[in-house]
């Protein structure tokens, strides 16, 4: 009987001394939560994003275990195949040209995608030459789950993606969460429930 109280004891400590995002014993505690998805390795005891260039997105290289933009790098001017919106809360013709990605997410989960990423290129081109716009990132989830949580969610998928763009170097960011609020789908089937699991984009004067 003691040893079996010794054991439980044990393992209730180990859990106790589970470390707490971004510190880390192993890769393993950088993967648990689908939020710190972009970074995934530990290094001195802390989770790191990369450890080579392989592991980035297009354009971009790993430095100090970072993902940043590479020097000299080109962006695509092409829009993806990724399915595009029009912005909503475009000022004037030049910037009603902007044509900004809907990035998508599995479901409970707010990592974004290699697709995702590459789509989000698209959004560097268009704020390149216009730096009188500030960039809004709208987080949205499907009705399952509750409002606190799909809000928390949310804000992580808005956060996920202006992490991203500002190591492309995008600095006119700022995110707003709406949770499951604002359905654009309400078919209950997986395509639609998809629809509103997304990250979207809206830009305004400063």
């Amino acid at each position: 009987m003691n040893r079996v109280l010794l054991a439980v004891g044990a393992v209730i400590a180990f859990a106790a001394c589970h470390p707490k995002f971004p510190a880390c014993r192993e890769d393993s505690d950088c993967l648990e939560a689908d939020n710190h998805a972009l970074q995934v390795h530990c290094l001195d005891g802390q989770c790191q994003e990369c450890r080579t260039d392989a592991e980035c997105a297009i354009g971009k290289k790993c430095e100090s275990m970072r993902c940043v933009a590479g020097t000299g790098s080109a962006i695509s001017t092409t829009p993806p195949a990724a399915e595009t919106a029009s912005n909503s809360g475009s000022n004037g013709s030049a910037d009603a040209m902007c044509q900004f990605p809907k990035i998508h997410f599995d479901y409970n989960s707010s990592a974004l995608t290699p697709q995702s990423m590459e789509a989000l290129q698209q959004v560097v081109t268009c704020l390149t030459n216009r730096p009188n716009l500030h960039l809004l990132i709208e987080g949205d989830c499907d009705e399952r789950g509750t409002e606190e949580y799909n809000l928390a969610l949310g804000q992580r998928r808005a956060t996920n993606v202006e992490k991203y763009l500002e190591g492309l170097g995008v600095q006119r960011i700022s995110t707003v969460s709406y949770g499951k609020d604002k359905p654009v789908c309400t078919n209950n089937t997986e395509a639609c429930l998809r629809e509103n699991r997304r990250a979207e984009f809206d830009i305004a004067r400063k």
